[in-house]
């Protein structure tokens, strides 16, 4: 976790060039093919990977990459609301109950971990608990 958190490392890198600013043409052809599913009946559920446990905590904890951690999950969860999307956020994997163990670097879990997430979305979802925006919402189990 140390060294993915690091100034040096990849995640805190890439966090420094856009400030935590997701691309705006990305967001926009994201919307559209959203739109396109739901004018076939279906719906676009987008996902952000689990990482390493702690990783995601530590970098949005650290002076050189939080700001910009706090502000792509603001950003996101923002988008989405707006364009009726929901966005799952494995980013903190350990909420999910995933282990050091299921990962083969800071962000290649294996099924394992994504088994995990995926069932408690789907219970949550068949529950009618998952809303528009980022989930799980901040604060959430």
């Amino acid at each position: 976790v140390r060294v993915g958190a690091a100034p040096s490392s990849k995640y805190s890198r890439a966090m420094a060039l856009t400030g935590g600013e997701p691309n705006p043409a990305l967001l926009r052809r994201l919307a559209a093919l959203s739109a396109a599913a739901a004018a076939r009946g279906g719906r676009l559920i987008l996902f952000m990977p689990p990482l390493l446990p702690g990783l995601e905590q530590a970098l949005a904890g650290s002076a050189h990459a939080g700001a910009a951690v706090r502000r792509t999950k603001s950003a996101f969860g923002q988008w989405a609301a707006q364009n009726n999307l929901v966005v799952v956020d494995a980013g903190v994997s350990e909420q999910f109950g995933c282990v050091t163990g299921e990962f083969l670097d800071e962000h290649h879990a294996f099924p394992e971990c994504f088994r995990k997430v995926w069932s408690r979305f789907w219970i949550e979802h068949a529950a009618g608990t998952v809303k528009p925006g980022l989930w799980p919402r901040r604060g959430d189990p």
